[in-house]
């Protein structure tokens, strides 16, 4: 009995000693937080149902079983999605690690993100040396030797922060949605008419998660008078016209984005004649192409001030003219080419 007991005692004091050092395939516990601009982010269940495909085992569970505290905090920083992710056990910090990728949508970082969980979890990292020593009193308790005063603890030390890793901002965001776009405003277009027109616009685009945008374009004209020369007679024009634009960003700043746009317009023209004995109607349909360039200046994250200027091509060409007894006398026409400008104020789903 007395033989034994001094090595049943060393190997019980060698192991109240001892590191807590997480084994592999420890239970683990996750929290995992979302800012307030990240709430299209991952939740925890689907993050624990990835993680757990994965390793084809259950990994997570209450804090009451766990020997793993896994932290992600997922936000918005700047222009970048952000996971902030830690691992901890009993005797604190073992490691952490960072996330960030600039692509349209948070969801960009969820197969990276549950393939890292994974990892850690699966083989936690080793406690650094420095921070697995045993402290003074229990070295004192197996040497068995007395001191007069223990000198306390070292707080422990964080671990190093691991370098952050980018995911390219073209990663397939499985869970982007259709980005709509809509806005109302002015436009005014030289060329168009045989005057100057303007008027109220509308526009509605659509942009899937990997592709252009595609914008519907919707307007209308004032009427506009244009007189015979000399005479209170002549022509009353307005158009209403609809277009389909397919867009591409070429410049993306938090301050002012620009795309480039290309599409066409089918326009209805409708005149009438004023100061006749017999005043006429009619109705003509033009088509155009158009192209140009449109800015976009946020003034939050749904709303915005939007600008565009452009050109187009009428592909037929409208004239106007009045019949009398002494022959024929034109009145006006529109020209082959066309310039647009507008500004309105968009929003953003």
């Amino acid at each position: 009995m007395n033989a034994r007991f001094p090595l049943r005692h060393a190997l019980g004091l060698l192991l109240v000693a001892a590191p807590a050092a997480a084994a592999p395939h420890a239970p683990a516990e996750l929290a995992l937080e979302r800012g307030a601009d990240a709430g299209q982010c991952i939740d925890a269940a689907h993050l624990v149902s990835s993680v757990e495909r994965r390793l084809h085992r259950k990994v997570f569970y209450p804090e009451a079983k766990a020997e793993l505290r896994l932290t992600v905090r997922l936000l918005r920083r700047a222009e970048a999605w952000v996971a902030e992710i830690s691992l901890a056990d009993a005797l604190g910090q073992l490691g952490e690690r960072e996330l960030t990728t600039r692509a349209r949508h948070c969801s960009a970082l969820d197969d990276s993100l549950a393939l890292i969980v994974s990892l850690l979890v699966d083989t936690p990292p080793e406690r650094p040396s420095e921070l697995a020593k045993p402290s003074a009193p229990s070295r004192a308790a197996a040497s068995n030797a007395a001191e007069p005063t223990s000198r306390p603890n070292a707080p422990p030390t964080a671990s190093p922060r691991a370098t952050p890793l980018e995911i390219p901002a073209e990663t397939l965001a499985p869970r982007e949605p259709w980005q709509i776009d809509a806005a109302v405003g002015v436009f005014a277009g030289y060329g168009l008419l045989p005057e100057l027109a303007f008027g109220p616009e509308l526009m509605a685009g659509f942009t899937p998660p990997r592709g252009p945008l595609f914008r519907v374009v919707g307007d209308f004209s004032l009427p506009k008078e244009s007189s015979l020369d000399g005479r209170a007679a002549g022509v009353r024009v307005s158009l209403q016209r609809l277009g389909l634009d397919v867009c591409a960003k070429v410049f993306t700043r938090p301050v002012l984005g620009v795309s480039l746009c290309a599409g066409q317009r089918l326009a209805r023209v409708r005149s009438s004649g004023f100061g006749f004995v017999e005043n006429r109607d009619d109705s003509r349909v033009v088509l155009s192409l158009a192209a140009g360039a449109d800015a976009l200046i946020p003034l939050g994250r749904y709303l915005g001030i939007a600008l565009g200027a452009g050109g187009e091509a009428l592909l037929n060409r409208l004239q106007f003219v009045v019949i009398e007894a002494n022959g024929t006398q034109g009145v006006a026409e529109s020209s082959r080419t066309a310039g647009i400008v507008r500004i309105g104020l968009a929003g953003r789903i």
